[in-house]
């Protein structure tokens, strides 16, 4: 990882990733700035459980390109490019107030787009947003990324067809991780499967803290 100096926004003296674990975000930024970006009404202390999550695969892992289906808060979003030095391509059919820029959540209560906007000038150079379905991606056909997270639909049989579609994407040795694995959703029996359709172990990740139990899949693709 490397120690990387923000010469383009008010953040300029401030190492990234310098201790970034478990908390890369608010490392970076410090509390102040980080209250700023985080999702509405919410904190840190609230998503750590994501971030250990996230984190150690980014750190594994080491990805030049990262694919993230599904926006919402954006938390994933900022985490990756606080925590890695990866070109990041993100598909919502929804920007979330990234046109807009309106700091009020949706009805759905997500504003990622918008906390984006906000966001330092020099993380948010490496992130591109595509609108577009996670079951037929907005990618061409050559394109393939280290890194494929999908936190999107949560309904089974959507889940099942967006696994399929991500996985195109998925560069050999890469790996397609699911968020939600252990929610009380269709994520669970969806990823487990897709991963015997692909004949592919499925190996879940969960922390203590994550205060909803969500937990992680990740399905590697053989070199």
């Amino acid at each position: 990882m490397k120690n990387v100096m923000c010469d383009s926004c008010e953040l300029k003296q401030t190492p990234r990733c310098a201790a970034g674990w478990p908390n890369p975000l608010v490392d970076f930024v410090g509390w102040d700035q980080a209250t700023k970006v985080l999702p509405h009404n919410d904190s840190a202390e609230n998503h750590k459980g994501m971030q250990e999550l996230l984190y150690p695969l980014s750190i594994v892992n080491r990805p030049e390109s990262i694919l993230e289906v599904g926006f919402g808060w954006a938390y994933s979003t900022r985490l990756y490019l606080c925590a890695t030095d990866a070109r990041l391509v993100t598909v919502d059919v929804n920007d979330w107030g990234l046109e807009t820029g309106s700091p009020e959540p949706s009805e759905h209560g997500f504003n990622g787009g918008a906390m984006m906007r906000r966001f330092p000038p020099c993380l948010r150079s490496r992130w591109e947003f595509r609108r577009g379905r996670g079951d037929k991606l907005p990618c061409r056909d050559d394109e393939s990324f280290d890194i494929v997270f999908l936190d999107s639909d949560h309904e089974y049989q959507n889940t099942l067809r967006e696994l399929g579609e991500c996985w195109r994407y998925v560069r050999p040795g890469g790996a397609l991780a699911a968020h939600d694995y252990m929610g009380l959703c269709g994520v669970p029996q969806a990823v487990r499967e897709f991963a015997i359709a692909v004949k592919a172990p499925v190996h879940t990740f969960w922390v203590p803290r994550d205060r909803i139990q969500a937990g992680m899949a990740v399905i590697r693709k053989e070199s």
